[in-house]
């Protein structure tokens, strides 16, 4: 009796798996969708184990024996817990149905003498109707289409806020600079008021002082040179003019002083040489 391990692979595909034909493991979702799926299995005989594999099995074959009840045992594990969910729910519970043959089958043959170091599904689900597998893998594809989509969205809408960010600060400092522009022309306007009735009160006293000096001149008899100036002395002396500037010369050549008129006063006070 050969007692070393033996591994067997049952699969579907004739160019995968232990043997040329399909041997893969075929069950059925709670709503009636069939599909088959890959198991590996690695076994040996343990020596104090042989004379317990020999009673069950006396033609001695641990390959022969994987192959028939141990494949069968692994499908009706796997059909079992297959049953209880709809197929759009069992694609998630492979862990489950993994898990389950591999707790029963190293119990169940441990008791015959078969030592199970390994066992598990390999490959995808291969359903029977080829057309459920072109939906499936539209689906993935449309979900992955959609993943595109939104991350391709996520980075417009980042680049758009990152243009808005920038705009509103252009237009921040824009108006910024246009309101302390705008301040320093209220500020530069009201220093021209204020500068304005200044220079009005300094022409006014300028003007006040002159008049005054004029009168002060024309009470103590100095010539009258400007036209403010004789218009005072005529208005104080009762003439038109400063008798040190005569107004006429006769034949003799002596001087003749006319009185002066009031038009005439009015014409001087006014700057009028006439």
């Amino acid at each position: 009796m050969n007692r070393s391990p033996v591994t067997r692979e049952w699969t579907a595909d004739a160019a995968t798996g232990t043997a040329s034909r399909n041997q893969a493991v075929w069950i059925e979702s709670s709503d009636s969708v069939g599909f088959s799926l890959g198991f590996t299995c690695t076994a040996f005989i343990p020596e104090e184990n042989a004379a317990k594999f020999l009673y069950w099995y006396p033609s001695g074959s641990l390959t022969n024996v994987m192959d028939t009840e141990l494949r069968g045992r692994v499908q009706q594990i796997a059909a079992e817990v297959a049953a209880r969910y709809p197929l759009d729910d069992l694609r998630a519970k492979k862990q489950e149905i993994a898990d389950a043959v591999r707790t029963d089958v190293t119990t169940f043959f441990a008791l015959r003498g078969i030592s199970v170091t390994t066992i598990g599904m390999f490959g995808g689900m291969s359903y029977e109707n080829a057309e459920i597998q072109k939906s499936i893998d539209g689906t993935v594809i449309a979900q992955q289409l959609k993943v595109v989509h939104e991350a391709r969205f996520a980075a417009q809408q980042r680049e758009n806020d990152r243009i808005e960010l920038e705009a509103n600060a252009t237009a921040g400092a824009c108006a910024a600079h246009c309101l302390r522009r705008s301040r320093r022309e209220e500020d530069h306007c009201q220093r021209g008021s204020a500068i304005a009735p200044r220079s009005e009160q300094s022409a006014r006293r300028s003007a006040a002082e002159s008049a005054a000096l004029s009168i002060a001149r024309a009470r103590s008899g100095a010539c009258a040179s400007g036209p403010l100036e004789r218009a005072v002395s005529d208005l104080l002396h009762g003439h038109g003019r400063c008798r040190a500037q005569p107004d006429a010369t006769n034949a003799a050549g002596s001087t003749v002083v006319s009185p002066a008129k009031p038009d005439r006063l009015m014409r001087r006070s006014r700057g009028w040489n006439c």
